[in-house]
């Protein structure tokens, strides 16, 4: 029998995807401003420029677009989760220095050289003979620099500063199983007498890696979790949630075995005694929960979100919707659209499913006209 490859449901997928890239592409800045004020009208010209900067150059546009292509047609619905997203790391700005003078003290020619290379910042030293110090440029830089020598006499300046990574808004293109909410909701935003069919609550769930969240710690974004939850994080085990099942199905397609990754440091245990093994590369289930809740206690509730570790159900943070996505209307952050809609339900009918049936008729008559042919 048979078996010819007819590939008609992925060429009709891909040309729509390309149309609808296309489009988007061809039209820049693809989002326009107008001014609510005669005074504001030519700030707007800035404002579509500063935004088509953001998506298409900061948060790699080209890209998003096609993924937000890719699951509008495919899957037949599109989340896009759009965080303010504020990112930072370390890094080391390294100079070499001439070799200290034989009659200098090596402190005193350490802080000639700091006030040399940063004039107007406000220097400490650190320790008592000098070769550590603490540089304050402004309220709002201030980092160490070490010293150190070199095999040729000279001198190794190392300034461990924190550099802004990221810092705009960042459109997520979620998958459609990472997206929980009522079954009859018809869209991701509160219900109300204005929005009647939107959904209670909504959950996006999210797998971050056990250094993302000692990072997030560490910088006071989640202040719920104390040392001993993040021990406990650090023991706990990976958890396959329904959730991750197409992720793990798409990994065997592609030949692909994920065992997550080894352990790679150690870390001292809270008496000092023994040293036990931490995974930093050990990826967990994040939780973020789009909910109601009476906070003060007067009877009508509020809209909150909570941060949670499934794992260990950890609450990592919790604010209220608009401390952390301020709009008036309340608004949750997410964006999306339907191929084709299906009403009173958030999730519509993309071009495969409505293909299918037409595909399989297509198959069917093709391999009996080849098979029939060999006969």
């Amino acid at each position: 029998a048979s078996n010819a490859a007819v590939t008609d449901i992925m060429t009709a997928s891909l040309r729509m995807q390309d149309t609808i890239h296309n489009a988007v592409m061809s039209q820049r800045p693809a989002v326009v401003s107008k001014a609510a004020q005669k005074a504001n009208k030519d700030k707007s010209g800035v404002v579509d420029n500063l935004l088509d900067y953001q998506f298409f150059v900061e948060a790699k546009g080209e890209k998003v677009i096609g993924e937000m292509a890719d699951a509008f047609v495919n899957d037949g619905v599109v989340t896009v989760f759009c965080p303010w997203v504020r990112e930072e790391r370390e890094v080391h700005e390294v100079k070499v220095l001439g070799a200290i003078p034989a009659d200098a003290v090596p402190g005193e020619y350490f802080a000639l050289q700091l006030m040399r290379i940063y004039p107007k910042a406000q220097i400490a030293e650190l320790d008592k003979d000098g070769w550590r110090w603490r540089v304050m440029v402004d309220a709002d830089e201030t980092f160490v620099v070490d010293f150190y020598t070199l095999p040729d006499g000279k001198v190794e300046m190392d300034a461990a500063k924190v550099a802004t990574v990221f810092d705009g808004p960042r459109p997520i293109v979620d998958d459609y199983e990472d997206i929980l909410h009522n079954a009859r909701a018809a869209n991701l935003q509160i219900p109300s007498p204005s929005n009647p069919k939107g959904s209670a609550h909504v959950i996006r769930v999210d797998y971050p890696t056990l250094d993302e969240i000692k990072r997030l710690v560490k910088s006071g974004y989640y202040d719920l979790l104390d040392k001993d939850g993040l021990e406990k994080l650090g023991m706990a085990r990976e958890d396959t949630t329904m959730n991750q099942l197409p992720k793990e199905q798409k990994d065997a397609m592609a030949g692909v075995a994920y065992q997550g990754e080894p352990t790679t440091t150690k870390e001292p245990s809270t008496d000092g005694s023994v040293n036990r093994p931490v995974n930093d590369h050990k990826v967990l289930t994040r939780l973020m929960c789009f909910d109601i809740y009476d906070i003060d206690g007067d009877g009508v509730n509020e809209d909150v979100i909570w941060w949670v570790i499934k794992e260990e159900k950890l609450l990592l943070r919790a604010r209220e919707l608009t401390q952390v996505f301020p709009a008036n209307p309340p608004r949750r952050p997410f964006a999306e659209g339907q191929f084709l809609e299906v009403r009173g339900r958030r999730s519509g009918i993309g071009i495969l499913e409505m293909m299918e049936g037409l595909h399989d008729l297509q198959d069917q008559i093709v391999n009996q006209t080849i098979d029939n042919g060999t006969i």
